[in-house]
């Protein structure tokens, strides 16, 4: 049986990992990152949860479909409630909302621990993820704006320590790493936070301090673009 392809967003975060990484997949729904892991030899055994039946029972019948039945262990949780710090090397989260994210990070403190390293695909909230994340002893080691589809999304390689970018409001809405980036999903990453940031400029009183500091991160984050569109 020939293996499936990930989606863009499935497929970065699988390149994140290195190899020989145990892995926990966090909401793992159908249980396809653990499969093509296992398959193309890039983990040898997965831990993969879910909070609601269903998911687990998906998960399950893939994973016997597929023959990696004896690889993966499925635990039905919330988060990382059924996982110890020492089952796992790399956490992934993807496919939720940035809000969601933080919480189960939350609820989760010894992720923090400089011991693991977390691979983050919000859906949503990916600024208030952030903000998260920085202040809560995160480091944002890699970012990558991907398009899936026809959308673009985000893809975050963490761990814990001190981010000596998190107090710059500028990458809060886009990260130093992803700063860096050049190429289509990053233009169209970085006009989607550009505009966010004139919708909001449209609410405040033009006299402001905070309408100052809103025009000078326009300014950055219009050079960004420039950048980007010269591939500098």
């Amino acid at each position: 049986m020939r293996l499936f392809t990930l989606g863009a967003r499935l497929l970065t975060a699988a390149v994140f990992l290195p190899e020989g990484a145990r892995v926990a997949d966090i909401g793992t729904d159908h249980a396809r990152l653990p499969i093509w892991l296992l398959k193309t030899g890039r983990a040898d055994s997965v831990m993969a949860s879910d909070i609601a039946d269903d998911p687990i029972r998906r998960a399950r019948e893939n994973v016997e479909r597929w023959g990696v039945g004896t690889k993966v262990r499925l635990l039905q949780c919330a988060g990382f409630d059924g996982y110890r710090p020492e089952d796992f090397t790399h956490g992934v989260i993807c496919g939720m909302g940035g809000d969601t994210i933080a919480a189960i990070l939350d609820a989760a403190p010894w992720t923090a621990d400089g011991a693991h390293t977390l691979i983050l695909q919000p859906e949503t909230a990916a600024r208030r993820l952030r903000e998260y994340l920085y202040t809560h002893h995160f480091k944002i080691m890699d970012e990558i704006a991907v398009i899936d589809g026809s959308r673009v999304y985000t893809v975050l390689k963490v761990t814990g320590g001190e981010d000596p970018h998190g107090a710059d409001p500028l990458y809060a809405r886009i990260s130093y790493p992803l700063s860096l980036q050049r190429d289509e999903a990053a233009g169209r990453y970085f006009l989607r936070a550009r505009r966010s940031l004139e919708r909001e400029m449209q609410g405040m009183a033009v006299d402001s301090a905070a309408y100052r500091d809103a025009e000078a991160l326009l300014s950055r984050m219009r050079e960004l673009e420039a950048q980007n569109a010269k591939g500098i």
